[in-house]
């Protein structure tokens, strides 16, 4: 008989189960009956309470206390259902005394005996503990219910894996036995339980078609396994199959220890978080199901609540790390459906800046480039030709007499005459690389890559000519403009001064004003004036 004898009392010393028991073997009487016999060998007279958890107590019992003096009277029970559902029975033994006690069904035999004083401890004990336990179960089922309600692309599987379990719990404890009969209750605690795996199989099995599309044979014979599980769970219910009520436990043991080792062999092959979180929920049902199949004490019942605990914390933490994964894949894809908006945007971008740069280089009243783009023009111009040992040139151009003109004729005429003559200063030009730039007033200046001295002065000549071939029609008449020019020409080094072929042409298109302007002048080459080192 599997009693387990707890004697502390009041006093600080421990009973020895020697001291209470007059024999441990229980006496076999007709049709199966079983005699416990307890005897107070002390000198005062002790009260103790027996108890049995929920999951032993089926149809109320006929049970017989027989005294020494012969006395035989039937032995009353009462029945508490915080934090378990347990059945209670007092003993008063009087000094030097023994009683026997006779069970008319050996299988509802009492499991613990209990000094009043510790029992009521222990009670209030564990109904703090399992208050502590509930509360984190169903704040944790609520957040999990929330998280799946609200949240895309979790597996409905692993929603209720958590909900089964505790639904398992529920069963194992004993809070719905007075909707039916105990045995139907433990039956349905091990059909919830088999539907527990049944859901991680089902989360494995999905998790396999995504990686290698389609499912192992082992994972197929557990399957197999739990659906038989199931089956014995039903026929438990209905009574069909006697010997299931034993067979059951420890079958369902064996099946989770299957699917803990298969997880094991999974985690082995791909190590992530998930299958992490797989293996622990396999853990904790394989604890819940040791506890389950010995939960014969009153201890043994309140550490079911552990396994359950970890099981919906592992599982709530599934699918937060599910969800993240998914949020990520989500903004992946519509980053990657947003690839072609992007780029267009960014074609479109880079086109408005390089029209706005096109537009901040364009000298407004002329619409040639501006002193801006010139200064920019020219330093590259310089660097390429110390880069590639080439000759660059350079046209400064001036309107011989025009404040005269805006003198005479006002400004706005003055515009229209720069407007003509910027026109064909543009047209005279044939090469794309050359370029023509307003540098300032009636002041021009044309730069040419890679252009001897010689061809320099055959584009002033153009120049000149296409500016004085014919009179410039202006609002209050023709007027003849005459330009003079200054032509420069080097070969750039790294070491020279900048401004060295930008002062040649000035020097040379003062040269020619002094000399009765409408004319160019080519620069004399001097020598170079190396700029100031640092």
């Amino acid at each position: 008989m599997p009693v387990s004898l707890l004697f502390e009392t009041t006093a600080v010393q421990q009973r020895s189960p020697t001291n209470m028991l007059v024999s441990d073997q229980q006496r076999t009487l007709i049709s199966g009956q079983k005699v416990l016999i307890l005897k107070n060998n002390s000198d005062r007279t002790h009260i103790w309470t027996l108890t049995t958890p929920a999951q032993f107590i089926s149809n109320p019992l006929a049970k017989v206390l027989k005294t020494e003096n012969g006395t035989v009277t039937e032995l009353t029970s009462s029945m508490i259902y915080w934090p378990i559902k347990l059945q209670l029975q007092q003993l008063l033994i009087a000094p030097n005394q023994h009683i026997e006690l006779l069970y008319t069904d050996p299988s509802q035999l009492p499991t613990q005996l209990w000094s009043n004083e510790w029992l009521t401890y222990r009670l209030a004990q564990f109904s703090q503990y399992s208050a502590l336990a509930w509360g984190a179960i169903v704040s944790i089922l609520l957040l999990h219910t929330f998280t799946f309600m609200f949240a895309k692309g979790l597996s409905v599987w692993m929603f209720l894996t958590p909900m089964f379990l505790s639904a398992s719990l529920i069963c194992a404890i004993g809070f719905i036995e007075s909707l039916s009969q105990p045995f139907i209750i433990n039956a349905l605690s091990y059909f919830f339980l088999n539907l527990t795996m049944l859901c991680l199989t089902k989360i494995k099995k999905s998790q396999e078609e995504r990686k290698q599309g389609s499912q192992s044979t082992t994972l197929k014979l557990i399957t197999s396994a739990i659906l038989i599980g199931l089956f014995l769970s039903l026929a438990r219910t209905l009574e069909l199959l006697p010997l299931s009520s034993h067979i059951l436990p420890m079958y369902i043991l064996i099946t989770s220890t299957c699917l803990i080792l298969y997880c094991c062999y999974t985690l082995t092959r791909h190590v992530n978080s998930l299958s992490l979180c797989h293996l622990g929920i396999c853990l904790f049902i394989g604890m819940f199901c040791y506890l389950l199949q010995d939960s014969a004490s009153l201890t043994d019942k309140i550490l079911l609540y552990l396994p359950v605990l970890g099981s919906c914390i592992l599982g709530f933490t599934y699918t937060q790390i599910h969800c993240l994964h998914h949020s990520t894949r989500s903004n992946t894809a519509s980053k990657a459906q947003d690839m072609p908006k992007l780029l267009l945007k960014f074609k479109q971008l880079e086109l408005n800046y390089r029209l706005l740069q096109e537009k901040n280089a364009i000298d407004f009243l002329t619409g040639l480039k501006n002193r801006q783009f010139f200064d920019e023009k020219y330093h590259l111009e310089l660097a390429r030709s110390a880069r590639e040992n080439t000759t660059i040139s350079l046209i400064l151009i001036d309107l011989d007499h025009f404040k005269s003109v805006n003198d005479s004729y006002g400004h706005q005429v003055g515009d229209e005459v720069l407007k003509a003559v910027a026109k064909r200063f543009y047209y005279a030009l044939n090469r794309p690389a050359d370029a023509i730039c307003r540098y300032g007033g009636e002041e021009f200046v044309i730069l040419l890559p890679n252009t001897h001295i010689q061809g320099a002065t055959h584009i002033a000549e153009q120049v000149s000519q296409a500016v004085s071939c014919k009179p410039i029609s202006t609002t209050h008449g023709d007027i003849c403009i005459t330009i003079s020019q200054g032509v420069s020409s080097t070969s750039h080094q790294t070491n020279l001064d900048t401004l060295h072929l930008l002062t040649m042409a000035d020097e040379a298109l003062y040269r020619a004003k002094s000399l009765g302007r409408n004319r160019f002048e080519v620069a004399v080459n001097k020598p170079y004036m190396l700029k100031e080192q640092a």
